[in-house]
């Protein structure tokens, strides 16, 4: 007996072929957040945030990078308007400057103190002057974070570098959730990261690196 309910089948034109079904399929199983690892990445977005609070001749912007399936990190810099030193409650220190070219070599921008007047106008007065740098860049965490067990679903508490950081009796912090976690950790007076950072950079067509 056949079945009234039974549907007319007609795939005759197909919406999405063989190869751009796997290549979707394959582009769902990207993790969405990178983990730690060496990555090649290209700097796909750049924007102002504001003018920094301590010093207002300094400006807050935020680079985005990107991998090639799609995966993004974000990195903060701080960009000089009208000088090279950078006041802080009446303190003056070079430390942004060194940082800021730091930023420069990595991405591959040729500068000197001679120039940087030159070098910012060409590059930072419209930030679409960086995108499409490409650097090799590390990514990890600068302290304590949590390793996710996929199979357990419990969250770790481990250092810089991945190790256990272990407790007063010497045992291995696991936690059901991550928001009991972080509250044992600040306990410990330590602060958990949420998200990986760029650790260093190397511009892919240079040498120079920065850390």
């Amino acid at each position: 007996m056949s079945d009234n309910l039974a549907p007319k089948f007609n795939f005759d034109n197909l919406d999405l072929s063989e190869s751009e079904f796997q290549k979707q399929e394959d582009a769902l199983n990207v993790p969405k957040f990178l983990e730690p690892g060496v990555y090649t990445l290209k700097i796909t977005k750049a924007a102002y945030k504001g003018v920094n609070l301590k010093d207002s001749t300094w400006m807050n912007a935020s680079v985005e990078f990107s991998t090639t399936n799609g995966q993004s990190i974000r990195h903060s810099i701080m960009v000089p308007t009208s000088k090279i030193s950078f006041s802080n409650n009446g303190k003056e220190s070079l430390f942004p400057m060194i940082t800021f070219r730091k930023f420069l070599s990595a991405i591959g921008v040729d500068h000197s103190l001679d120039n940087i007047g030159k070098t910012l106008k060409k590059y930072f007065s419209d930030l679409s002057a960086l995108e499409g740098k490409s650097v090799e860049a590390t990514v990890g965490y600068k302290g304590a974070h949590f390793k996710f067990n996929k199979d357990t679903k419990d969250y770790l508490l481990v250092d810089r570098e991945g190790r256990d950081i272990l407790d007063s009796n010497g045992q291995r912090q696991v936690f059901a959730d991550r928001n009991a976690g972080t509250a044992a950790a600040a306990e410990q007076g330590l602060r958990v990261e949420g998200f990986v950072n760029i650790l260093s950079m190397t511009a892919i067509e240079t040498t120079n690196d920065w850390n």
